[in-house]
């Protein structure tokens, strides 16, 4: 499929999301709160509800721990979810961390699958989560996708009447000879060791130190999965035990990513929607604009920036990768799962469905 047409919404993603949460938040006075929150005297603004301070030693270097923005204003940040009054702001942060795992996949198996075939930048998928904690989903993954979809044209597999697109081969066959039962199962233990176990840390933990050490998970990832493949060495197998065994272990990884994300989305949305809660429903989730922002309390307001942040930045992905299919029919099909399956499962669960079929069931896509 062409990817002119979409390729020109991701400059609107990334307009949509200076405007709505950078420009409308600190016309807010939400950088005023969490400066309030990283005072080192001890004595808070009248604008600071929490009485409690954020400011530590992070890093040990003086200037980098007082600087503003600096490693406080990100941990105060978070925490104005954590230390909500109100339970929403909390519990979005736990649907934000536990749907969002999908999307962390993107960028390594999309490395794998277009090896060779990219832009040198795109071969970091470290790199790129890393800004994603920077800079937000938000702005990163639409300057990702650009530079994803602009680089990955390639030659014709072969010429005459039988000639297709490398685009239309099937991707399980791409990813299945790009990537090593090793380098599956290293990015599974990657995973779960620096993505799920520091999240859940965050959440349960709710400290100022684990907070600043989860900043870190795309390190941790990298870290694990490195090590991993260093211990392991190069493998020895036949093609056939190659294939069979990487499949596998994607399968856990796709399905694990998907059952986390249905499961986090069915766990917080759907006894709302039981109840007929539908007001609480769009507290949790439906992002509000500036006028409403100028009159929220400041956890709300955190809240409000990461829900404009998720949302655009789910959207992006699921263009992405509506962008990256091998035909108009198939992108209609991979459009009306995602109809079908937002509503049930939340984006993340249609984004992981989506790798699943994309990648594992080449003959349904």
């Amino acid at each position: 499929m062409s990817k002119k047409p979409l390729i020109f919404i991701f400059p609107v993603f990334l307009a949509l999301a200076v405007k709505y949460m950078y420009m409308d938040h600190l016309e807010a006075g939400v950088d005023q709160h969490i400066a309030g929150l990283c005072s080192r005297s001890g004595t808070f603004p009248k604008h600071v509800d929490f009485r409690r301070s954020y400011s530590r030693n992070y890093t040990g270097i003086f200037s980098i721990d007082t600087s503003d923005p600096g490693p406080c204003a990100v941990v105060a940040f978070f925490h104005l979810l954590l230390d909500a009054p109100t339970i929403a702001s909390s519990r979005f942060l736990t649907y934000l961390l536990g749907t969002g795992i999908p999307c962390i996949l993107v960028p390594f198996v999309e490395g794998y699958r277009y090896a060779g075939r990219q832009h040198a930048l795109l071969r970091w998928p470290t790199l790129w989560l890393l800004m994603t904690q920077a800079a937000t989903m938000a702005l990163t993954f639409p300057l990702y996708f650009s530079l994803l979809l602009f680089s990955r044209e390639g030659p014709k597999e072969s010429t005459g009447e039988g000639a297709k697109d490398i685009r239309a081969v099937t991707n399980a066959s791409r990813l299945a000879h790009a990537m090593k039962p090793g380098q599956a199962q290293a990015l599974l233990l990657g995973l779960i060791v620096g993505a799920v176990i520091p999240s859940a840390a965050m959440v349960l933990a709710n400290d100022a130190w684990v907070t600043w050490g989860w900043q870190f998970y795309p390190i941790y990832i990298a870290l694990v999965r490195d090590l991993y493949l260093y211990i392991q060495g190069p493998p020895e197998e036949s093609p056939r035990t190659h294939r069979l065994t990487k499949t596998s272990y994607l399968w856990v990884i796709y399905l694990g990513a998907f059952g986390v994300a249905a499961v986090t989305h069915a766990w917080i949305v759907w006894p709302l929607i039981l109840v007929g809660d539908f007001t609480a429903l769009q507290n949790l989730l439906v992002p509000l604009v500036a006028s409403s922002a100028l009159d929220m309390h400041p956890s709300q307001q955190g809240h409000n920036f990461l829900k404009w942040d998720y949302l655009l930045g789910s959207l992006c992905v699921a263009t992405g990768l509506l962008c990256a299919t091998g035909s108009y029919r198939q992108a209609r099909k991979m459009f009306m799962w995602c109809v079908f399956a937002v509503p049930i499962f939340g984006f993340g669960g249609a984004i992981a469905g989506i790798l699943v079929w994309r990648d594992l069931l080449p003959e349904v896509y």
